[in-house]
């Protein structure tokens, strides 16, 4: 068994809306013994918790860096075009 908390920015705002959301990961969690009869414990069986916690981060895209992404291909897009302009027009 071991913890996870998951913190998620849902805001696609320049302003933060965080909410975390935390709870337990089922996997092979138990050990079980299977007993003689004699003993008459037929059963044991102990969950033990890892001291391991798994923090995973989620943010979506906000719009102010979508829009800085976008300007900066765009300008150099437009450099681009600028300098095969020039050379083409130097070469031809």
């Amino acid at each position: 068994m071991q913890a996870y908390e998951i913190s998620t920015d849902s805001s696609l705002l320049p302003f933060s809306n965080q909410y975390i959301e935390d709870g337990l990961i089922l996997g092979d969690v138990f050990e079980h013994y299977t007993l003689p009869v004699a003993n008459y414990t037929y059963f044991n069986m102990a969950f033990t918790k890892s001291a391991i916690v798994a923090n995973y981060n989620r943010t979506f895209t906000k719009i102010d860096d979508f829009l800085s992404y976008i300007g900066g291909l765009i300008g150099t897009m437009m450099g681009m075009f600028f300098i095969i302009g020039s050379y083409n027009k130097l070469c031809y």
